[in-house]
């Protein structure tokens, strides 16, 4: 299988290293020649345009900056005959971008993956919560059956849990900047989701961030996502401004004039959307 990779910044260049050094064919392509010089420079096959990578490979992995290169990648990825090829898109942007590039692949007769690469925790967190659950528990509990107290306290991203302790201990030991300790430098504040609880849920759906009904981790990952939109190095620094903003009773998950009336986040807010602005309101 020949193997195409769309993008080699960090990322996209240890993936077709790592696939050109297990035997895989590899062909790179970036927008910017010059980034793939150094791989040119390993052996590694280049392509001088992105019909040209998608012409010559099995399938392609995408993994660019944001949602416009998503879109200008596959603009011209797409131009040739795409039937038959899988596209693996690895870029980190959000889910509606996602949606609506898959009907796109698939309606050029191709086929899509989406495996969003934002350095999440999530694998991390369930090898750590593996080592609290699994082990021999029997001096503790009998015939090793764990109590539900004990099992709530350590959920799976891939059960769906939220995770919400664990993400918050994570933002507190890895964010740099108060209120935070910032003590694993090792781990960037991009690979980090945002904790969800009652009131981080309840102002992500007033200002947009999800239309998710259940606190679960796709809701964490959802919420995540549109933060980075607006920083996508530190996107869980949002945390604890939305959470003391319902916490502090600045915002009821609902209009009320005199509460509401100071509030910066009303023109993006669900509740004051396409309404009248409020008598003496700017």
């Amino acid at each position: 299988m020949k193997i195409g990779i769309a993008g080699t910044g960090r990322m996209g260049s240890a993936i077709a290293r790592r696939l050109a050094a297990a035997g895989h064919g590899v062909i790179a392509w970036n927008r910017t020649p010059a980034k793939v010089k150094p791989l040119e420079a390993a052996g590694i096959s280049i392509a001088t345009s992105a019909a040209g990578l998608a012409a010559a490979s099995d399938a392609v992995i995408t993994i660019v900056t944001d949602a416009a290169a998503v879109e200008q990648v596959y603009g011209a990825l797409l131009e040739g005959d795409a039937r038959g090829k899988l596209f693996i898109e690895m870029s980190t942007v959000r889910p509606e971008t996602e949606e609506a590039l898959e009907e796109r692949v698939r309606a050029r007769g191709a086929a899509m993956v989406d495996c969003p690469v934002g350095g999440s925790v999530g694998p991390a967190l369930e090898t750590f919560v593996e080592g609290f659950v699994a082990g021999d528990l029997s001096g503790v509990f009998p015939r090793n059956q764990l109590s539900y107290g004990y099992r709530h306290w350590f959920p799976r991203p891939s059960t769906g849990g939220a995770c919400k302790r664990l993400l918050l201990f994570l933002r507190w030991m890895v964010r740099r900047e108060p209120p935070d300790f910032g003590l694993w430098t090792g781990v960037p504040p991009a690979a980090l989701l945002i904790p969800v609880d009652t009131h981080i849920e309840n102002m992500a759906r007033s200002i947009g961030l999800t239309r998710r009904r259940t606190r679960d981790w796709k809701m964490a990952e959802e919420i995540t996502a549109r933060l980075r939109g607006l920083d996508p190095d530190d996107p869980v620094k949002y945390d604890f401004a939305l959470c003391h903003k319902r916490m502090s009773g600045q915002c009821l998950n609902r209009r009320d004039a005199e509460v509401c009336a100071p509030c910066s986040l009303r023109p993006v807010c669900l509740h004051w959307r396409g309404r009248q602005a409020m008598p003496g309101a700017a």
